[in-house]
């Protein structure tokens, strides 16, 4: 994960008046596979404390990735289903965790760009 992109989608969202937490693991790299974000009990972990945060409204990844199907059965789903029901937004691998939330939980989700790309997707639209 790139901080420089992490940072400039974050500080957009916060700008519309969200309240951004970053997982404790966000920027962590795995040892052996350097294009995950930590290992994947660390990631499981990270998603399972945010989404039984009664306090945390949404999941909102920092961009898509194969990690997210290492994690899954990882996920303590037990906790998930007995927390509230939140929005996931996520896109390309995190499709997988969108269908398991869904089978799991019953859960709807969103489909949308990582957080790390609101940047990108904001410069893009002020030059059409």
């Amino acid at each position: 994960m790139d901080p420089d992109r992490l940072r400039a989608g974050t500080a957009i969202a916060a700008s519309w008046g969200l309240r951004i937490e970053l997982a404790e693991h966000m920027l962590a790299v795995d040892d052996h596979l350097s294009y995950l974000a930590g290992a994947d009990a660390l990631r499981a972990a990270d998603f399972t404390a945010a989404w039984t945060d009664p306090e945390v409204a949404a999941g909102w990844t920092a961009r898509g990735g194969y990690g997210c199907q290492r994690m899954l059965d990882v996920l303590d789903w037990p906790a998930l289903r007995a927390a509230a029901p939140k929005q996931l937004i996520g896109f390309s691998d995190v499709t997988a965790l969108h269908g398991r939330l869904g089978r799991e939980l019953g859960q709807v989700t969103i489909h949308g760009p990582g957080a790390a790309s609101v940047a990108q997707m904001a410069r893009s639209a002020a030059r059409d």
